[in-house]
């Protein structure tokens, strides 16, 4: 009866250590198992033996899903890392697998393209031990085997990847610039509730420090006093942005921009890029790692005073204040991809008929393969946009008028340009830069004199 009694307890006490599993940022790694390992001297291992096998050194556990487009674009930038401090850290790249089992033969052509040096696993229960089934995360572990961050990428939003210097401030105990990775439990905290109702508008402008939080969105946040009987405050609140994306927020209208996407009405006539026409840009020059020309800026208005207009006058109005940089619209000459084709391609790609159909991507999702029929060419371009800079137009110069078929297979990872060049030559089609005039939002430095003028009031 004790024995029985005793293995009783042993399987009651299962379901609340599953738990130890989770990944706790300070606490000891679970020793997971990791299976069905590629190019690596095992084929199986855990979290112990790796960080054995290799003393000294940092553990970077990758797991992606394939149809991440951002995740497979990290795979490049990661490789050489691995290579460039080989000495230091030791990267394991987790595939979650696929219905139609096509995640290991993905890779393998990832790593032929790239160059890729990572070691690479099949094995989808390690996502659901970490209670990590999204995708990307990035768990980084130290040489003694204590998890030190959970993450998504070592880069954390904006245009500009800081892999490396993130990487740097990681093994010499800096301040990395990324964000926590939340597990599928935990809720993601909201931002503060604003509890001080005695005034009626404030705004504020501060200095970002290594190890804030950050808040940042291409839409407006919205936060309201809970305090009954009170003026209720609408907030815009920015934390942790670089100069260049707070005057985005407040100088770029979010309708607008929205119509610049591939297929509506301003793309290719309204660029999404951001020019700095200023002789000298170090205010735009940021660090996550020291802080330096990162800011938090806060604005809250009451009720009758809030709607867009009013919010971006009034940040517009801040920004010229303080920094002393003017923004707004003007045609330029911008870069663009020119689609071209041969007479040859016009004639291949000609439909031979049957049921319409062009794969149906989700946000960011991404595909190595896939199959245009009966459609229209813009149908292949739209699908083709992932693997280009988005910042740039794709257009249409083939003046081909009627529907295509085409099948695009091993295209590589995005911003691979040279493979979809050589996908589009077998059509007879090919990409060439070019330059078109379009609106272009463009920052620029006040007059002295208009400086002195806003300076005085």
């Amino acid at each position: 009866m004790i024995l029985l009694v005793s293995m009783k307890m042993g399987v009651y006490s299962q379901s609340p250590d599953q738990e130890t599993n989770y990944t706790e940022i300070g606490k000891p790694c679970p020793d997971l198992a990791i299976r069905n390992i590629s190019y690596y001297p095992k084929k199986q291992t855990t979290i112990k033996e790796m960080l054995r096998d290799h003393q000294g050194k940092w553990l970077f556990l990758y797991l992606f899903r394939k149809e991440c487009g951002a995740c497979v674009e990290a795979l490049p930038g990661y490789s050489e890392m691995q290579k460039k401090y080989g000495s230091r850290i030791q990267f394991m790249i987790v595939g979650m697998q696929d219905k139609e089992g096509q995640m290991g033969g993905m890779y393998a052509r990832y790593r032929k393209q790239c160059n890729l040096i990572m070691p690479f696993s099949v094995d989808s229960t390690i996502f659901h031990e970490l209670d990590m089934t999204g995708s990307p995360n990035l768990v980084i572990i130290d040489p003694q085997g204590i998890v030190r961050y959970v993450t998504a990428f070592l880069w954390d939003g904006g245009e500009t990847k800081d892999d490396e210097k993130n990487l740097l401030a990681i093994l010499n105990g800096g301040h990395p610039n990324i964000s926590k990775r939340y597990r599928d439990h935990e809720p993601i905290p909201a931002p503060p509730v604003v509890t001080d109702t005695t005034f009626l508008y404030r705004s504020s402008l501060g200095l970002w420090a290594p190890g804030m939080k950050r808040i940042g969105s291409n839409y407006l946040n919205y936060l309201k006093s809970p305090a009954q009987g009170a003026t209720m405050h609408y907030t815009i609140q920015l934390i942790g942005e670089d100069l260049e994306r707070i005057y985005s927020y407040a100088f770029r209208d979010n309708e607008e921009l929205r119509k610049t996407d591939m297929g509506q009405e301003l793309y290719g006539k309204v660029s999404r890029r951001i020019l700095l026409d200023i002789r000298d840009s170090s205010d735009f020059n940021y660090d996550y790692n020291t802080g330096k020309h990162i800011y938090n800026y806060t604005l809250m208005v009451p009720a009758d005073k809030f709607n867009e207009k009013y919010l971006r006058q009034t940040m517009q109005s801040d920004l010229r204040r303080y920094f002393g940089y003017d923004a707004g619209w003007e045609m330029r000459k911008m870069p663009y991809w020119r689609v071209v084709a041969t007479d040859e391609g016009r004639t291949k790609l000609k439909t031979k008929g049957g049921t319409p159909y062009a794969p149906t991507f989700k946000h960011g999702e991404y595909r190595d393969s896939f199959t245009i029929r009966n459609e229209p060419i813009a149908k292949m371009i739209e699908s083709c946009r992932m693997y280009l800079d988005s910042r740039w137009p794709i257009l249409d110069e083939t003046g081909i008028q009627g529907n295509i078929d085409m099948t695009i297979t091993g295209i590589g990872v995005m911003d691979d340009i040279s493979t979809v060049r050589d996908a589009f030559r077998k059509y007879g089609l090919d990409l060439v830069q070019g330059e078109k005039e379009m609106k272009v939002f463009v920052i620029r430095k006040k007059s002295t004199d208009e400086k002195e003028t806003a300076n005085n009031n």
